[in-house]
C-alpha cells in the first residue's frame, strides 16, 4: 500500500507544470476565439455613408461666416434608444470660444 502512495506522490508533483501549461493555452485559446468573434461581429455592421456625397457639397464660397447654431438639436447612441440630449438651443458665433464643462462620464465627448 505504501508503494502505491509513494508512486502517487511523485507522478502528482509533475502534474503541476501540465495544469498550468494546460490553463495558459486554454486562455490563450479563448483570447483567439474572441478575435475571431469580433471580426464575424464587425463583418455585419451596417454600412456608413459614403466621405463624399456629390449632391451635398458645399458651394465654393463657403462658409462665409463662422457660426454654428443649433435648433431644438437633439442625440441618441443608438438608433432604438432615447433621446440622451433633448431640444438644445444654442449659437456660437465666429471667433468665440466654447468650452464644455462637466463631472467624469457626463458625456462631453460625444
Amino acid at each position: 500500500m505504501l508503494f502505491y502512495i509513494a508512486f502517487a506522490l511523485a507522478n502528482t508533483a509533475g502534474l503541476t507544470p501540465i495544469l498550468s501549461i494546460l490553463a495558459v493555452n486554454a486562455v490563450e485559446t479563448e483570447a483567439k476565439m474572441n478575435s475571431v468573434e469580433r471580426i464575424k461581429e464587425y463583418d455585419y455592421l451596417e454600412q456608413e455613408a459614403p466621405e463624399i456625397i456629390k449632391e451635398n457639397r458645399p458651394p465654393k464660397n463657403w462658409p462665409e461666416k463662422g457660426e454654428i447654431v443649433f435648433k431644438d438639436a437633439g442625440l441618441r447612441y443608438r438608433k432604438d434608444g432615447d433621446l440622451v440630449l433633448k431640444k438644445l438651443n444654442m449659437t456660437i458665433e465666429g471667433e468665440e470660444k466654447v468650452g464644455i464643462v462637466g463631472r467624469t462620464g457626463a458625456g462631453k465627448s460625444t
